[in-house]
């Protein structure tokens, strides 16, 4: 049987790194995609000695449609979708509301919020029976932090 596949979006660092890593070790074929090509491409050549069964990364801006759309179709190379992790996320200075720029505010929101829409309108259809989507959150969702509520507003 073939190996399963897994989508990670954010995988240039942090959780979508670790995650990556994780499946690699679990023998996984994975679809990276982060909009950082640089980090995207280091951590996808690290993957196939850890015991990934197949990596194909992808540049990809998860806030513009057709730069998701492009992903899954490149995510189609790789098979049907076992699971996805939409763990892209930015966190921006932390400052009160008022001294935040419009600019940030949308930024914020249009990578953390509508980048994650995004990615689950496309790639649930893609999702085969029984596969598993998860979705990355901080505590910022459950327990306010001063000078965060725009990075809060998304979780």
């Amino acid at each position: 049987m073939d190996a399963p596949v897994i989508l990670i979006t954010g995988a240039a660092s942090g959780i979508g790194a670790a995650t990556a890593r994780c499946f690699a070790r679990s023998g996984w074929r994975l679809v990276l995609a982060d909009l950082d090509a640089a980090g995207l491409d280091a951590v996808a050549a690290e993957l196939p000695a850890l015991g990934a069964a197949g990596v194909l990364s992808v540049p990809t801006d998860v806030t513009s449609v057709d730069s998701v759309t492009a992903l899954l179709g490149a995510a189609a190379h790789a098979g049907p979708l076992d699971a996805v992790h939409a763990n892209v996320g930015i966190c921006p200075p932390e400052r009160p509301l008022v001294d935040t720029d419009p600019a940030t505010v949308d930024r914020v929101l249009d990578v953390n919020v509508k980048g994650t829409v995004n990615t689950l309108r496309a790639s649930v259809p893609r999702v085969r029976d029984g596969g598993a989507i998860v979705i990355t959150a901080s505590d910022s969702g459950l327990l306010a932090h001063p000078g965060a509520a725009v990075y809060a507003a998304r979780d």
